[in-house]
């Protein structure tokens, strides 16, 4: 049976230890490092690391309720057809490539000729929206639309079709603080079996994003129980998403799920809870 591709640095990273051998430290040396001014972080050194002490920009209606734990696992049955070629750090997409996908995401978005407008076109005209970034993970490719201070995606394949969603903001205006960053694209679908009344584990998928500082030059998702996802950055934005399982009497939340950044100077901020960070409406 195929695995997804587990990505060999991010999983080495987290399992690392500090080195924790002995030191010993003359009086000049003190002297010497008192008196250094700091400097970036140089390349391979290893960065500095703070922990988050991120505000709480709204209250995320709903998720109290939600909170009930739900363990995220890899691999599971029949995900050789569906997420086999996921990788845990996503490649890029050709420029050329971006009118193409932002068309078709357009597309996506609207609903077929005769029927109801869908939430998207009611707060958002689709002719709005613009592409902002996008990202490759095997066969699926992610496209993050902008509109009016929104976000939203389409999830696609060259032959399968795909899936799109967005999120109204709660803040359109509100852009992260140096060091931080805000959610402001989330969506949590399930693949359920043929019998919708029976209860069990079911492949699954979680896309979020939103916007970085002006330091932050890399994210990485850690969603609990499951490999660290390398998020794309770009222009101010981010964006990640990746397959799990989760029993079929649940839907994905963010819930457990943190994120770490990386900032110019070298350091690392980690420990971010992505539920304190939200900027959408979750109801």
């Amino acid at each position: 049976m195929t695995h997804p591709t587990r990505d060999l640095d991010l999983l080495l990273k987290e399992m690392d230890p500090a080195d924790e051998g002995p030191c010993t430290l003359r009086v000049e040396d003190l002297d010497r490092i008192l008196s250094t001014e700091r400097t970036p972080a140089a390349s391979g050194a290893t960065p500095m690391r703070r922990r988050s002490k991120s505000r709480r920009h709204t209250l995320i209606a709903g998720l109290a309720a939600t909170a009930v734990a739900a363990a995220l696992l890899t691999p599971w049955p029949g995900q050789d057809d569906a997420f086999a070629d996921w990788t845990a750090r996503p490649a890029g997409v050709p420029a050329e490539d971006m009118a193409a996908l932002a068309q078709q995401c357009r597309d996506l978005m609207v609903d077929p000729e005769g029927q109801t407008p869908d939430a998207v076109t009611a707060f958002v005209p689709v002719e709005e929206l613009v592409p902002v970034l996008a990202e490759q993970r095997g066969k699926y490719t992610l496209t993050v639309m902008e509109g009016r201070g929104n976000l939203g995606h389409c999830l696609t394949t060259e032959n399968e079709g795909g899936s799109a969603g967005m999120a109204t903001a709660v803040d359109t205006t509100l852009r992260p603080e140096p060091g931080e960053l805000s959610l402001l694209d989330f969506s949590g679908s399930t693949m359920g079996g043929p019998d919708p009344d029976k209860v069990e584990m079911n492949p699954a998928t979680i896309v979020m994003g939103g916007r970085v500082g002006p330091d932050v030059t890399a994210v990485t998702i850690h969603p609990p129980g499951q490999v660290p996802v390398q998020a794309t950055v770009e222009s101010g934005y981010w964006t990640a998403w990746w397959p799990f399982e989760l029993i079929s009497t649940k839907m994905p939340t963010p819930i457990g799920t943190t994120a770490e950044l990386t900032i110019t100077d070298g350091s690392i901020v980690d420990g971010i809870d992505i539920t304190s960070i939200v900027n959408f409406d979750y109801n």
